[in-house]
């Protein structure tokens, strides 16, 4: 049998290495360790020495029951705690899980979520409402739209229904960024005279708008039923069993009274749990703290004054907000909030004067603590202060998240565009600030760097006023949805374990070299990797985060399809750019390549799916002579029904793009089979446009390229190379069996 010492060196290197235990000595007798422990000495404690408890036993002699991590129950409201394993939630790192009543939401199920959303309000915008269909009353001149499916919604037309001839109904919401959504409140109507309204129906929630899935039966298998409404008016309130973390809303109706009509609200909150109306709307915030530059007399007279205390979400009466004396973007509106809060978000809302609609249409934000030195909002990243969409009418609710929260005393509202008079009704929306401060801090310009490469995005967290002794905290990392491209999680990390996730797996890590060092550090950097990544920490329940830009080095080029201008759809048009080594640009990348001179009158698909295209000189065929240059716009067209060109990015290669030496002309079968012998492929567009802008390739030789295009690059302008600009020269797709060229090749490294 081993000896003593044996055992405990055994003991120590495999437990100690791995971080479980730290121990050195002899075993001692371990009848002195209850319930089966083993016993260590150690002469530098006292008493000198201690047991190794077996599962479920702790305390110095393994005299006590290990209760776990849910006793005591670390969730609020009556949450049931429930221990996990190492294999639940792929991200979380936690010993525990609360498993939430009806209407809370969090973490430790300490945020009460059943607020309304904003469809009565219309802080839900009309754009963010769609369906299946619609029914078409009154010789078609009565729209039943998904935009009047609005709880309490009055008028003759009132709500939405569908048409007869939809088989398969359905309405859904885009809250345009992903919220806690806890429950739904359904309502029918009245339509020529007659009752309608769904009986009963199903819940589907989705984070990117294509895949749906249905709410689940709890603890079974199969979509789960809501009963609905019993008659036209009455409310029907459904809370879900779990809270749904989602962007879009999709209630499918089952079965319907007479036909499928429907008014609703939907109830939940925002992620970070920090929205509490801060007290205008409810008097909290006294009428001295509510102050501005000015404030309009109607006719003159005091007794018709709009002072700067109407400023009240929902105020009623003849005179009921705010309306500064002149417009002017000088203007403000200032409220004090007593203390310093924590401000996530804003509502703002226009007014009536003697039946002229009048709102602000945008405005700024600024805040500070004394009232006198002001900080312009602006986003993560940006240099310029936000100008934020403010009322399109008189009564709508607007509202607006701040994608970074602040902490202050007084806030400022400075309008910049409104219509008629500059009127405002607010709500500032928050909590309370609990006097510690955690301050996530990441850079504020844009990173740079190229595909391939290594890249470290930074990210330090500190705490105000610091603390005496570490917290533990958790950190995610994850890349933000754009342009119709759903939100990805990249790593999550607790001390020193990590998780990452999807296509970043093994390429990821967090750089910790410092004290509260949390950088993401990416490898081998792809086309797809550029974009706006989040650096959130949580601590307890206090979270934090910053935002942090990664943009490849590319170049913008126009790309048509073989046929012709106009011939790609949306969805045709990301296809293109991909098979030409690219993906379909942004209006930030197009805007950038216009301010170094792109020019180009064809108008092109852009990566939310708007159509735009950039003018350097104006010129009658590009939209006259009479409008100043710019990125000019069609705005957003139909993906599938709409037929543009379309603008790539290509960014810079790891490869080598080189014309072929060839003794003869070769036609585009034999070009491939050139750079093929040649240990190379066939270049592709976006990788002769790379080599062009990073590497200078300087050709005058038109050569054939993998979409059968013949191009040549010239970063040398001469009078033998065509125009006296720098670019990449076209001609065209030339018939592939009788025309001849040179070739440009890839080597990849």
């Amino acid at each position: 049998m081993p000896c003593p010492r044996l055992l405990a060196a055994l003991c120590g290197a495999l437990f100690c290495s791995s971080g479980l235990f730290a121990f050195s000595g002899d075993f001692c007798d371990s009848s002195q360790c209850l319930h089966g422990g083993t016993c260590l000495l150690n002469e530098d404690r006292t008493p000198p020495f201690y047991c190794l408890c077996p599962e479920g036993f702790t305390g110095l002699l393994c005299n006590e029951t290990e209760h776990g991590p849910c006793f005591p129950n670390p969730c609020h409201n009556d949450a049931e705690c429930q221990v996990t394993d190492d294999s639940h939630r792929g991200d979380v790192f936690i010993q525990y899980i609360c498993k939430c009543p009806l209407g809370y939401v969090g973490i430790h199920c300490e945020t009460t979520c059943t607020s309304p959303l904003g469809m009565q309000t219309g802080a839900i915008a009309n754009s963010q409402i769609s369906a299946s269909s619609m029914h078409l009353g009154f010789m078609g001149l009565q729209r039943w739209a998904p935009e009047l499916a609005r709880l309490h919604q009055t008028g003759i037309v009132n709500a939405w229904t569908s048409s007869n001839y939809d088989k398969n109904p359905w309405i859904q919401v885009n809250l345009m960024r992903k919220m806690w959504v806890t429950g739904v409140v359904t309502q029918g109507a009245s339509r020529a005279g007659s009752a309608e309204y769904l009986k009963t129906f199903k819940v589907a929630y989705s984070t990117d708008g294509r895949q749906f899935q249905f709410i689940q039966v709890a603890g079974r298998s199969g979509d789960k039923i809501f009963i609905g409404n019993v008659n036209n008016s009455g409310l029907k309130i459904n809370l879900f069993d779990t809270p749904l973390e989602t962007q879009y809303v999709r209630l499918v109706p089952i079965i319907c009274h007479r036909g499928c009509t429907l008014r609703f609200e939907l109830l939940g909150c925002e992620l970070n749990g920090c929205t509490e109306p801060l007290g205008l709307k409810d008097n909290t915030i006294p009428n001295k703290q509510i102050t501005a530059s000015s404030y309009y007399k109607t006719w003159g007279l005091s007794a018709f004054s709009w002072f700067p205390y109407y400023a009240r979400l929902d105020n009623q009466g003849k005179f009921n907000a705010w309306t500064a004396q002149t417009n002017s973007a000088s203007e403000w509106l200032q409220i004090d909030l007593g203390s310093q809060k924590r401000v996530t978000g804003i509502i703002t809302q226009g007014a009536r004067d003697f039946g002229h609609i009048q709102y602000v249409a945008a405005y700024r934000v600024a805040y500070g603590d004394d009232g006198v030195t002001w900080t312009e909002y602006k986003d993560p990243g940006a240099s310029e202060s936000k100008i934020f969409p403010g009322n399109m009418d008189n009564n709508s609710h607007k509202k607006n998240i701040f994608e970074t929260p602040f902490q202050a005393r007084f806030v400022r509202i400075q309008p910049v565009a409104w219509h008629n008079r500059i009127t405002l009704r607010v709500e500032l929306l928050g909590c309370i600030f609990n006097g510690v401060k955690l301050v996530v801090e990441t850079p504020e310009e844009t990173l740079f760097s190229h595909r391939g490469a290594n890249v470290t995005l930074p990210c330090r967290y500190h705490y105000e006023p610091a603390l005496a002794s570490p917290r533990p905290v958790r950190i995610k990392w994850w890349k933000l949805s754009e342009n119709g491209v759903p939100e990805q999680d990249v790593l999550v990390a607790i001390g020193l374990r990590q998780r990452t996730f999807g296509d970043y797996r093994g390429r990821v890590r967090l750089r910790q070299d410092r004290a509260r060092e949390v950088s993401l550090e990416i490898r081998d950097l792809r086309l797809e990797d550029y974009g706006r990544y989040r650096c959130e920490v949580i601590d307890g329940l206090e979270d934090e985060s910053g935002l942090v830009e990664l943009e490849l080095r590319g170049v913008v080029f126009p790309y048509q399809h073989p046929q012709g201008r106009y011939k790609f759809n949306f969805h045709e048009a990301q296809q293109a750019c991909e098979e030409q080594d690219a993906v379909v640009a942004s209006f930030e990348q197009l805007f950038r390549a216009w301010e170094e001179g792109l020019d180009w009158c064809n108008a092109g698909w852009l990566q939310d799916a708007s159509v735009q295209y950039p003018v350097t000189q104006a010129r009658r065929p590009c939209g006259g002579l009479g409008l100043a240059p710019g990125v000019r716009s069609y705005g957003p067209r139909h993906r599938r029904l709409h037929r543009y060109d379309v603008f790539c990015f290509a960014v810079a290669l790891r490869g080598q793009v080189y014309y072929l030496e060839h003794p003869e002309k070769l036609t585009l079968a034999e070009a491939r089979e050139a750079c093929r012998e040649d240990g190379a492929q066939i270049a592709k567009v976006g990788q002769l446009f790379a080599a062009w802008k990073f590497r200078g390739l300087d050709r005058c030789d038109a050569g054939w390229l993998a979409d059968g295009s013949a191009r040549y690059p010239v970063a040398h302008p001469r009078s033998n190379c065509g125009a006296l600009e720098p670019g990449v020269r076209s001609f065209g797709f030339p018939d592939p069996h009788s025309r001849q060229y040179g070739v440009y090749c890839y080597r990849p490294r």
